[in-house]
């Protein structure tokens, strides 16, 4: 590839029309696909491209494809014509000359279309924006896949984010309260319950009263964590476990953490606490606590 590339560039920057880059790795493909899909090459012509092509792919008589297709046959039709007698014509590019029949058997084919099928070439657009995060990654919360999820990114962010959006009578991090649940979690269980609020890290902690109420909210979650639990290997959906416990620190917490309660809390009727002590470490032991829980559970 890295041969047959600078002779492509060669012959069609002389144009100015369209110039391949060079880290683009599927050049060969594109290029036939131009001579395959686009340009009305003969049955016979196609045939023969395609068993070049697949011959370079494994391998096999590389500098054979490159000298008789995309050598004497490219630099034979750009011979032929000059280049104004083409740009008068409106064709460019892509010759006339057909590997099998000779010259003229097939339909020229447009810079314009060219241009077109690198276009579509490029990867989907991402659906969203994306958010930078503390590594210096990019991420799409609407979008998101297992290998841009980082373990780095979420302990860092969850150490930062209070619970209970801030109106607590202490700084009191999502990255600890994962922690004390997952140390009440059977074994088998206990890196699953540690991440149980990972997706808080590129949705931050929304409060129970309005999460439930916000459009699609609960979609983008669950999409999420379902991308989470393929990333670190957690049982998905979310074993009920985990919420039960994730439901009884409540009363940990608002015994611990907030202003005495002006009514009971309509979430932990008649639920005994969990039974942990609140340390309320700061962002910087947060992230070391999570951070070691998480490799003492088997995290990767």
């Amino acid at each position: 590839m890295s041969t047959l590339l600078p002779h492509i560039n060669s012959w069609v920057s002389d144009w100015g029309e369209f110039r391949l880059p060079s880290d683009f790795p599927t050049a060969l493909l594109t290029v036939s696909g131009w001579l395959d899909r686009r340009s009305g090459l003969c049955k016979q012509a196609r045939s023969y491209i395609k068993e070049q092509e697949l011959k370079l792919q494994h391998g096999t008589e590389q500098s054979g494809f490159q000298a008789p297709l995309f050598g004497p046959w490219l630099r034979g039709t750009r011979d032929m014509r000059c280049k104004q007698d083409m740009l008068d014509a409106g064709e460019a590019l892509v010759p006339r000359t057909c590997p099998v029949h000779g010259l003229n058997h097939c339909r020229p084919f447009s810079g314009t279309a060219i241009n077109a099928v690198y276009q579509n070439s490029q990867p989907p657009a991402r659906k969203g924006d994306w958010m930078q995060t503390y590594t210096g990654a990019q991420f799409w919360p609407l979008d998101p896949r297992a290998d841009e999820v980082r373990f780095e990114d979420i302990a860092a962010a969850l150490s930062k984010l209070c619970r209970y959006g801030g109106q607590t009578i202490r700084f009191y991090s999502v990255a600890e309260h994962c922690v004390h649940v997952a140390s009440k979690a059977p074994d088998w269980l206990k890196r699953d319950a540690l991440l149980h609020d990972a997706s808080e890290a590129y949705l931050c902690d929304i409060i129970r009263p309005i999460k439930s109420h916000l459009a699609n909210y609960l979609e983008i979650e669950a999409r999420l964590e379902g991308v989470i639990a393929e990333r670190f290997g957690l049982f998905w959906p979310m074993n009920p476990e985990i919420k039960r416990l994730d439901t009884a620190i409540l009363a940990d917490e608002r015994d611990q953490v907030m202003a005495p309660p002006p009514a009971p809390w309509p979430q932990i009727p008649g639920i005994d606490p969990l039974g942990v002590t609140l340390r309320f470490w700061t962002p910087a032991q947060a992230q070391y606590e999570f951070t070691t829980a998480f490799y003492r559970y088997g995290g990767k």
